[in-house]
């Protein structure tokens, strides 16, 4: 699990930038930065940065690269890629999980990353 205590620093980075930019929607602010995969992807610490990059004048946009990105979830857990393809569901991944000997908590994929695995590779039929 994440710690719940990111965001209000991360809304607060977001509010500094913002304020500098007030007529523009969040909407603007962030898409000018990221599109695509990319924001869907990017984690909160490289969403920061490239705001911060952008709108501190280096104007570079964030080259998100989803097949790195996946790979770096498979190597997170090479072992479980077959149980992630095999469930059709985050919660059949955590039963088959549990069943194994582990707990929910030590699960090694999170439900986003699950996810993303599954999309990645098409499973769902």
């Amino acid at each position: 699990m994440r710690d719940p205590n990111r965001i209000d620093t991360i809304l607060h980075d977001i509010g500094v930038i913002w304020h500098k930019y007030p007529d523009m929607r969040l909407g603007q602010l962030i898409g000018n930065v990221l599109e695509g995969a990319a924001l869907y992807y990017v984690e909160d610490n490289g969403l920061i940065a490239a705001l911060k990059d952008s709108y501190e004048g280096k104007e570079e946009k964030v080259d998100f690269d989803i097949d790195s990105y996946i790979f770096s979830l498979i190597k997170k857990a090479p072992g479980e890629l077959g149980f992630i393809l095999q469930e059709k569901t985050y919660q059949d991944y955590l039963a088959t999980y549990t069943d194994a000997g582990g707990t929910v908590d030590e699960a090694a994929y999170t439900e986003h990353e699950f996810k993303t695995l599954k999309d990645y590779f098409g499973d769902e039929k």
